[in-house]
């Protein structure tokens, strides 16, 4: 017996043609949030934890685009606290050569924890 979702014939599995099962995310959902994960990271960097002082400038509203990948990482493999204010901490000091403030770099990275709030 043939089902059907939505109008659309399904395969035997319960998937439509795209391959898609109910109750489950598409691809194209996945990397819009990917997307969306990392537009939040980008705007808390620059705004937030901007050690640099750029934020202001339009030239320089990648400045810290560099770090996207490894802070989405740390977040969805949901590693600990202090392994993201260690790396933000590595960045600030020793990568840019910083004197660094630890005190906003711990509220950047409560921050960076609390995104997918804003996210979803």
């Amino acid at each position: 017996m043939a089902a059907f979702r939505d109008g659309e014939l399904l395969d035997a599995d319960g998937s439509d043609r795209r391959g898609e099962r109910p109750g489950e995310v598409s691809v194209s959902e996945h990397l819009d949030r990917a997307r969306d994960y990392h537009q939040a990271i980008r705007r808390i960097l620059l705004r937030d934890w901007d050690p640099i002082g750029v934020a202001d400038l339009p030239q320089a509203q990648d400045e810290y685009d560099s770090y996207i990948a490894e802070v989405y990482g740390l977040l969805i493999r949901r590693e600990p606290r202090h392994k993201l204010v260690d790396f933000l901490w590595w960045a600030e000091t020793e990568h840019m050569g910083l004197c660094g403030n630890r005190a906003r770099t711990e509220q950047v990275a409560d921050r960076l924890l609390n995104i997918g709030a804003d996210v979803d």
